[in-house]
């Protein structure tokens, strides 16, 4: 592990470091465990821990974790994506957590007094499996927490299990606020009979007051349940009426049952393409919101083609803001109007191809 101060040597895609921040270079999955357990017992330091990229595979049944912060008003950052050394953060380029469908990827969690941030981008959680409730297969965060989640993929991870908090991809639970934003979520499986459980994403707000969002995701091919009309496949929003959910720009098509299962009043629905809409609730306000192929580059390659009716058809000023950059790196707007999803099209390619898949 390589244990650094912050500099202010300009990086490639780097975000700002708070000026008291401890600084971490992470390049083994002991080395990613051991630095957890600093931040997590550091008291009130912020930490950023910087992840190369590769793939790391936790050598217990746990994950990766670290589950009783404590310290008031800390920080942790964990980015993926970086070069030998944290030299260079590539854009588009990722660190992979890989469950290997035995375990859990990454678990987070403070107590309920906690009120720092956590921020977790340019990741991809894969073949992550939880049989604990409120415990998600790829992502969880629990507690206390303002949670940031941007630009990370969730592929192939699942949960199994009777809870009805249980998510496949991400289970997020704050008692501040919560955005995610930018990411890609495919082919992850909440495998319960409980219908209030979701493949995707299951986020709890209890934040009084609070803002919640949940702008510019591709979610595709997700699964919940035992098929039934009622399963949540894509996403469940939920928390206490305080918490105003903004919910824009995204793609949610092609999971079973429900793409988005709306279980809080007052949340704002905006330029969204949504296949399966229910929930308990119904948006307090609906605007721009389309139900239509999406037209995405391939299976395998979640971009629009160039004649998508999802090319400059989200909002530029969603509440939560949009994403800093494109999934795969790119500029986040290039048209006159934002792209739905998470991908931006580029108009270098005429023709809608784009070279990168997920």
């Amino acid at each position: 592990m390589n244990r650094c101060l912050p500099s202010i040597t300009l990086l490639l895609a780097l975000a700002s470091v708070p000026a008291e921040a401890i600084t971490f270079c992470v390049d083994d999955a002991n080395e990613l465990q051991a630095t957890l357990e600093v931040a997590l017992s550091n008291g009130d330091e912020d930490d950023v821990i910087r992840i190369e990229a590769g793939v790391y595979r936790s050598i217990s049944p746990d994950g990766f974790r670290a589950f009783n912060f404590s310290a008031i008003d800390a920080d942790l950052e964990i980015s993926g994506g970086w070069t030998e050394n944290c030299g260079l953060r590539l854009p588009g380029l990722r660190s992979t957590i890989d469950g290997e469908f035995e375990r859990p990827g990454l678990v987070l969690g403070g107590t309920m007094d906690v009120r720092g941030r956590i921020r977790i981008h340019g990741m991809q959680f894969v073949q992550g499996l939880s049989f604990e409730p409120a415990i998600a297969g790829g992502l969880t965060i629990n507690r206390g927490y303002d949670i940031q989640v941007e630009s990370n993929l969730f592929r192939g991870n699942a949960t199994n299990g009777d809870d009805g908090t249980a998510a496949g991809a991400l289970y997020a639970l704050s008692e501040g606020s919560i955005t995610v934003r930018g990411n890609v979520f495919v082919d992850n499986d909440a495998d319960t009979p409980i219908q209030v459980s979701a493949g995707a994403a299951s986020l709890h707000c209890y934040g009084i007051p609070a803002a919640a969002a949940f702008i510019s995701n591709t979610v595709v091919g997700n699964s919940s349940g035992q098929g039934a009309p009622g399963d949540i496949g894509g996403v469940r929003v939920y928390g206490f009426p305080n918490c105003s959910w903004s919910i824009a720009d995204n793609i949610l098509w092609d999971n079973t049952g429900l793409d988005l299962a709306i279980s809080v009043a007052g949340a704002s629905l905006r330029y969204n393409d949504i296949d399966d809409l229910g929930g308990t609730e119904q948006p307090a306000t609906s605007t721009g919101n389309l139900s239509v192929e999406p037209g995405f580059v391939s299976g395998t390659n979640l971009g629009l083609k160039r004649s998508s009716p999802l090319v400059d058809a989200g909002t530029n000023a969603p509440a939560g803001g949009l994403p800093s950059a494109s999934f795969d790196g790119g500029p986040r707007i290039v048209g006159a109007r934002v792209d739905m999803g998470a991908y931006e099209l580029e108009r270098l390619f005429t023709n809608g191809f784009d070279p990168t898949g997920f």
